[in-house]
């Protein structure tokens, strides 16, 4: 095998060299070391990708002597960066080596060791940085700043806050870059200072964005009442901040302040020069626009703000900024709608005129909701769900009596945002309920159980006449009404249903009794068994299966057997619910049975991956290599479900090696499943596959903005085509 890998790592072709250096990663000896010494160097940046990620793969203390000898290749750039970017991403325990490097004389090795530190936090690269604070050359004294910044210690501010002294301006960058990292209030004070030296301006507006640290913001608008702060980078700060880098669930209060300062400390003479530059200003600089306008709900900026919804990076911004004006936004959202020709504007427009509300968005949205087009009804009967109009609710309880029922699940939601929001709509919604259900029409009568049970809340007792019934479609739907509303207490009203004569009806009283009726009365689920319609015997095979009974796994091994395809499927999917229990080897040999239906061993494997057990990720790995795609993407898309990093190594090579491009695509959304950020460097290369470029693309959105620093880092050793991609994806995470 080595043989074979010397001489692809030799070939002319650079596909033929990076397969070579990924299959070197699993060789594991001396000679494969020693090829992807040379790969690391090779004069395309996909090839030296491949090399690095191999040479993860080998022990630390046979791979640091081939990386730190790297740094030293004067004449090769691209492997003096491989070798930093594998050491980043060795992490802490490269450290002590690296500071036993650091002594060496070699001024670019110095260079790139004191930024690497910076790359791999850790308190105790601090006292070598601060030494190098001192050094006589300039660059690496800013590398050293850089590098402390990054440690994020504010232990470190004294020794920079001192480096001050020294009149020196590309320091003074590098420090005001170091001091938004670190943070914290005597950081945001000292650049507050800084900020009045007006030659330091825009790079302190710079690091306040990045700061997430609101208590700027009065300060910074104190001084554009006075015309110091540059109106565009002022904008663009805000909307940094706006977008701050904290956690998701942190990020709606952190806004809602920011909204509480704009309003109390903007300067509103700045509204007319703001509105005027708008047109001209950048993206950034226009988000920042929006979050001011959102904020103020000042109308003269509200034409702008809805302007924005077409763009494609600002729209969730001005969505957002346009909902914040609430009603007073309705007429203009109304006067756009009615001019609004493109079918996804119109869609935007419903969607926010049922958020701003109010009575001028009602009339507006019953014309939308009586449209032909489907998407554009459902989106105005979801819209009418949010105003609180008797306009809008008696609509909607027309929609339930209409004989088609697409619209009926859309309509009943709606009502129930309104009830929610309202209580006071539930005793409507009862009454009118309760009318419904005496009609002739077995539609009407379905959708007024349907409303009933919303009024009456828990309350069961007025549904159960529905039991009885003569449509079986609204035996079905009660069924699952008191199933859901009466819980554990619905078991004797709903058993008679059992021996109902129409097999649907039997089938959705299964599905809801199944778990009590394997805790109190196993037997008649077993006698279910034996019923003539499969979907019943399927559906109490699902809860069968979750017994450890050895007379029910006996009847359930029948079941695999004998019964038909939809009674295994069932009974599949129940022991996936409890890992197959007693009957793991049978399942086991039914998913590796390649004479089984396709059905049946994709079952099998979902019930074996819910197990976690050992011999259950054999068997997944094992299914890679089946000849049939069906198999090998389930086994797939088990192993991204299951949140299990031990399958990437496995997915990364099927990747690689599948002939089928659709089982590719199937690997990229597992990546995107596990959120596997160490796919990365491998998924580059795919950004501009003419097959795969798209689900490459939808790879790197998915990491989400707290990934961004990961992705810049990559994007400086790509060709310039997957450099602009990625600038692309960029741009789409930080409007995510």
């Amino acid at each position: 095998m080595i043989e074979a890998l010397r001489s692809q790592a030799r070939a002319p072709d650079a596909e033929t060299r990076r397969k070579a250096a990924l299959g070197l990663g699993e060789s594991r000896s001396a000679e494969a070391l020693a090829l992807l010494d040379g790969l690391l160097g090779d004069p395309n940046w996909r090839v030296r990708k491949a090399a690095v990620e191999s040479l993860l793969l080998y022990p630390g203390q046979e791979t640091l002597p081939i990386l730190f000898g790297a740094l030293y290749d004067s004449e090769n750039a691209g492997k003096r960066n491989s070798a930093v970017e594998a050491l980043v991403k060795i992490g802490p325990q490269v450290l002590p080596s690296v500071y036993d490097q650091l002594v060496e004389g070699d001024l670019d090795v110095k260079l790139a060791l004191v930024t690497l530190l910076g790359e791999i936090p850790s308190r105790t690269s601090a006292p070598h940085l601060i030494y190098y604070l001192s050094h006589e050359n300039k660059n690496i004294i800013s590398a050293a700043i850089t590098s402390l910044g990054q440690l994020r210690d504010t232990g470190s501010l004294p020794v920079l806050f001192d480096i001050f002294r020294r009149e020196d301006d590309w320091l003074w960058y590098h420090l005001i870059e170091a001091l938004s990292h670190i943070g914290g209030p005597q950081a945001t004070a000292k650049l507050m200072d800084l900020y009045e030296d007006r030659k330091f301006r825009k790079a302190v507006l710079k690091s306040f964005g990045k700061m997430s640290d609101l208590t700027v913001v009065p300060f910074l608008l104190e001084r554009a009442r006075g015309g110091e702060t540059p109106l565009g980078d002022l904008m663009d700060t805000l909307g940094r901040l706006h977008h701050s880098g904290i956690p998701a669930p942190l990020l709606p209060r952190h806004q809602a302040e920011l909204a509480r300062l704009i309003r109390s400390h903007f300067p509103m003479e700045l509204l007319e020069p703001l509105d005027r530059a708008w047109p001209e200003s950048k993206a950034p600089e226009r988000r920042g626009m929006i979050a001011v306008a959102g904020a103020l709900g000042d109308l003269s900026l509200l034409d702008r703000v809805l302007d924005e919804l077409d763009n494609v990076y600002l729209q969730k911004d001005a969505y957002a900024a346009a909902t914040a004006y609430g009603q007073s936004a309705t007429r203009a959202v109304v006067q756009r709608l009615s001019r609004a020709v493109d079918l996804n504007q119109r869609v935007l427009l419903i969607r926010l005129l049922g958020k701003t509300g109010g009575p001028e968005a009602v009339v507006p949205l019953l014309s939308q909701a009586r449209e032909e087009d489907v998407q554009v009804r459902m989106e105005a009967l979801s819209a009418l769900g949010e105003l609180d109009d008797p306009r809008a609710l008696q609509e909607l309880i027309g929609v339930l009596r209409e004989p088609d029922s697409t619209f009926h699940e859309t309509a009943l939601q709606a009502l129930r945002s309104m009830a929610r929001r309202n209580p006071a709509h539930r005793n409507r919604l009862a009454e009118v309920g309760r009318k419904m259900t005496e009609e002739e029409e077995e539609g009407v009568r379905r959708a007024g159980y349907l409303l009933l049970s919303e009024g009456l809340g828990t309350d069961t007792s007025e549904l159960l006449p529905g039991l009885r019934d003569a449509s079986p479609a609204v035996r079905r739907t009660v069924v699952r009404l008191v199933a859901e509303r009466a819980g554990s207490t619905s078991f004797e009203p709903l058993l008679p249903l059992l021996g109902d004569p129409d097999p649907k009806v039997r089938r959705t009283a299964v599905s809801a009794l199944g778990r009590e009726l394997l805790a109190r009365q196993r037997e008649t689920l077993m006698t279910l068994l034996t019923d003539p319609d499969v979907w019943v015997r399927s559906e109490a095979a699902v809860h069968l299966a979750q017994s450890t009974v050895p007379q029910v796994a006996e009847a359930l091994l029948k079941v695999l057997e004998e019964d038909g395809l939809p009674v295994q499927l069932g009974a599949l999917k129940g022991l996936g619910e409890v890992g197959c229990g007693a009957l793991f080897p049978q399942v086991m040999a039914l998913a590796r049975r390649s004479d089984a239906p396709l059905e049946i061993r994709r079952a099998a494997l979902g019930a074996l991956a819910r197990s976690h057990r050992p011999d259950a990720l054999r068997v997944l790995e094992e299914a890679l290599d089946d000849v049939h795609w069906e198999i090998r993407s389930t086994a797939i898309e088990l192993m991204g479900s299951s949140q299990d990093d031990r399958y990437l190594p496995f997915l990364l090579k099927e990747l690689e090696h599948d002939p089928d491009p659709l089982v590719k695509q199937t690997v990229i959304q597992a990546l995107v499943s596990l959120r596997a950020v160490q796919a990365v460097p491998r998924m580059l290369n795919y950004l501009t596959d003419p097959v795969l470029k798209d689900a490459a693309f939808s790879f790197f959105l998915s990491l989400g903005r707290e990934n961004q620093r990961l992705i810049e880092h990559e994007a400086q050793s790509v060709d310039f085509q997957t450099k602009l991609i990625l600038i692309e994806i960029l741009k789409h995470l930080e409007n995510s």
